[in-house]
């Protein structure tokens, strides 16, 4: 119907590609001009328009969606008609999951074991957040899931969905669905609730664990036939790492009479919970032979959420994490770490050093000469504790056996690249890289000062315009395609953070410890807000708020229309790295080595995790994990909502960068130059490579693609699911801020005060 290029309800959406069609609409990839971000549209099929019934169904989805404020749920945005040579094309403006479906990703190789489970706990949450407020999907099926750039899944797609409280099914829905996860009652075509879609879930299940459907048919006809009268099949026979507990919830799900299936979804969550917990404690060597029982029961009705899950396992978890085993067997009171990590004190001295060192009165800043490198590698310097404190014994139960081959000095600085693979997953290969290449320039543009630590380049929402910070103390705009400068604004101190735009301004987080919004128009001044400390940490947007954290430990809520501070959280130290948010929760580490989550609305203390070493790298956040590194080389994942451990992976030297977080695994670089791809729900090693310099910058993800800057000047790209280097470059400049990457071209800051930008190689 509509083509790229194609403008939408007057200019507020452009086409740019059809991503699919189904039974009832196609669905575009559109981008939002008035917002500036990506959407997806579903239009209604033109040969259902003319049906009322059919029109009124349509539109109900985006009604029954835009209810369903949930992380498991695609977000609804907007409902509307496009009038178009005389004719009404009705569509839903939604969220936008450049992953695609989970029946693309099933039908390409199956996921792991865990994986699989906490996709299914995702899409029991989500689903029974709906049936709890009386929402029926009616379609559930592997398409309807969606899967997000992080590796996380969504439910979409309500196009058939009811309300369960007593409303009668639509005619234009009546005996719809798909017919390979349709329930019993729906292929009789009976009155149905939410234990139909109970039963499809467990048809998604199946699926999703053995690679393949629970029933195979050569028509519509056989297939209902098989769900409503043949044998339910044992996915445990399909899939060996599937355990007898699971195999049954699978069946009950899938009963042919919706009494002998779970009531609620909330008692099969009971069960995939437990088995998460059951592989989390396994994996640290703690077992508990009642761990799970060995048939499905049903709760008893007088029994609590609460008194069901009364045995805890994630305490003595816990307890375990703080202790380590000792040669004989013995467990020390505390975690040795604990003792040897650093030697910080938590009065935090060198801040006065480091605020003479960035305030505007410096004649070498005033001069434009500062050599921020050295002036970031001092601000390290003295975060980081001596390195000899920092040698600590890695625990075998912590990360899986693994050879690394040493690496002689003569080849320190060399172009050569050692891929690493644990021996549980394939034999150890080392790959001699040999994939370099000339990057095409596309064009340059010199600031006066040094452009390191945090202030990477910045792309507009429109993809016009990049914006970037300098140690000189200007922000600049520049036109993407020719590097020619469109304004600058001079703040007072060093910006060594990225600029943040939204709602048409740019805000940015000055050493001089103050926070200017200025237009993303003309660089016109709008507000200010003076605080208490320098600023070397990128802040972030959500909603109406920024939030910034500064180098005295304070981190401040700012009303993002006119500036005013909404509320304003002292931290035990300084913060020195961007903070994150996961649904009302800010999450932000710091020098007084902990990971703290406070509510985003208030600034309430949620939870404290108290980490072996301080926090200077950003931490990780997704649906309901947060990961983050530490000093000493400790990388670790917590539950988001109560800050408990669920693994710990121990690097050799301290992880002082911002890793990604994509395509369900977790890579991270320490200091030793060392690259750790780690699968995200067990924490085990996936693979390892060694880069040829110190890398200083945050690492950077994009189609299945890494990208890291090294200090001594390469560039480089690794395939995410190999460790294999896709290329590799050395432009000859000092990096120390991490690149813009788009599909077509890099922007790279130097510390010689150059933006370069290189087209993107093939």
């Amino acid at each position: 119907m509509f083509s790229p290029g194609d403008k939408l309800e007057y200019g507020h959406y452009t086409v740019l590609r059809e991503l699919g069609a189904g039974g009832m609409g196609i669905v575009y990839h559109c981008r939002d001009e008035f917002l500036q971000r990506e959407i997806a549209i579903k239009m209604l099929l033109p040969e259902l328009m003319a049906d009322e019934d059919t029109v009124e169904v349509f539109r109900q989805e985006a009604r029954l969606a835009a209810q369903l404020e949930h992380q498991n749920i695609v977000t609804i945005h907007n409902i509307g008609i496009e009038n178009r040579d005389g004719k009404a094309h009705h569509y839903i403006a939604m969220e936008f999951l450049p992953g695609g479906s989970m029946k693309g990703r099933v039908g390409k190789e199956r996921p792991q074991y865990e994986q699989c489970l906490n996709w299914m706990k995702q899409l029991c949450t989500g689903l029974n957040y709906a049936h709890r407020r009386g929402v029926v999907h009616q379609d559930i099926k592997a398409d309807n899931v969606f899967i997000t750039h992080d590796g996380n899944v969504k439910i979409g797609d309500f196009g058939l969905a009811l309300i369960a409280t007593g409303v009668a099914i639509e005619r234009a829905v009546q005996g719809k669905g798909t017919p390979a996860y349709m329930s019993p009652e729906l292929c009789r075509g009976d009155p149905q609730d939410h234990r139909s879609d109970i039963y499809s879930l467990g048809a998604v299940f199946f699926e999703l664990l053995s690679g393949e459907r629970p029933y195979k048919a050569s028509g519509m006809i056989e297939m209902a036939m098989k769900h409503a009268t043949a044998p339910i099949p044992s996915v445990a026979k399909l899939n060996k790492d599937v355990p007898p507990i699971l195999d049954k919830a699978i069946q009950k799900m899938m009963a042919k009479s919706p009494e002998d299936r779970f009531q609620s979804l909330a008692d099969l969550l009971l069960i995939i919970e437990k088995l998460l917990l059951e592989l989390q404690v396994a994996r640290l060597g703690v077992s508990d032979s009642n761990s799970i029982a060995s048939n499905i029961s049903e709760r008893p009705q007088s029994t609590s959420d609460a008194e069901y899950k009364k045995q805890d396992y994630a305490q003595d978890w816990q307890n375990y994490l703080m202790t380590q085993a000792q040669p004989d067997g013995s467990v020390a009171p505390s975690n040795p770490k604990l003792d040897k990590a650093n030697n910080l004190s938590t009065s935090n001295p060198q801040l006065s050093k480091v605020n003479a060192n960035l305030t505007t009165s410096d004649p070498q800043l005033a001069k434009k000469t500062t050599n921020l490198g050295d002036t970031l590698n001092n601000l390290l310097t003295e975060l980081l504790p001596d390195k000899g404190a920092l040698k600590t014994t890695i625990s075998q139960d912590r990360i899986p056996p693994i050879t690394i081959p040493p690496v002689s000095s003569d080849n320190q600085n060399k172009d050569v690249f050692q891929a690493i693979r644990p021996q549980n997953l394939q034999n150890i290969s080392h790959t001699d890289s040999t994939a370099t290449k000339q990057l095409n320039l596309l064009w340059e543009y010199r600031t006066a000062g040094p452009i390191g630590w945090a202030s990477m380049p910045v792309l507009s929402k429109d993809k016009k315009y990049i914006y970037v910070g300098s140690a000189d103390g200007v922000v600049y705009s520049l036109d993407a395609l020719t590097g020619n400068r469109i304004w600058r604004f001079q703040t007072g101190g060093a910006i060594i953070s990225s600029p943040v735009e939204v709602d048409g301004k740019i805000h940015i987080a000055s050493s001089d410890g103050t926070i200017y919004a200025i237009s993303a128009v003309d660089g016109s001044p709008t507000w200010k807000v003076n605080g208490s400390a320098p600023f070397v940490a990128t802040p972030i947007i959500h909603s109406d708020l920024l939030i910034a954290p500064a180098l005295d430990g304070t981190i401040r809520a700012i009303a993002i229309k006119d500036g005013a501070i909404k509320w304003t959280y002292k931290a035990g130290d300084a913060i020195v790295s961007s903070p994150q948010v996961l649904e009302n929760l800010v999450v932000f580490g710091s020098k007084d080595k902990t990971i703290r989550a406070i509510s985003l609305d208030k600034a309430i203390h949620h939870w404290t995790f108290q980490s072996s070493a301080p926090i200077v790298s950003s931490p990780l956040v997704s649906t309901d994990s947060v990961y983050f590194g530490s000093l000493d080389g400790t990388f670790s994942a917590l539950e988001a909502a109560s800050g408990k451990v669920m693994w710990q992976y121990q690097a050799d030297k301290p992880i002082i960068t911002k890793g990604t977080l994509e395509l369900a695994t977790v890579t991270i670089c320490s200091e030793d130059k060392w690259v750790h791809c780690l699968d995200k729900y067990k924490g085990t090693l996936t693979w390892k490579v060694r880069v040829p310099g110190q890398v200083l910058a945050n690492l950077v993800s994009l189609n299945d693609s890494l990208y890291i800057a090294v200090a001594e000047g390469y560039l480089l790209s690794f395939n995410l699911r190999s460790g294999n280097v896709n290329w590799q470059t050395n432009i000859g400049k000092k990096i120390e801020a991490s690149p813009l990457v788009t599909n077509k071209s890099l922007y790279v800051g130097t510390l010689d005060g150059e933006i370069i930008s290189y087209a993107q190689p093939n």
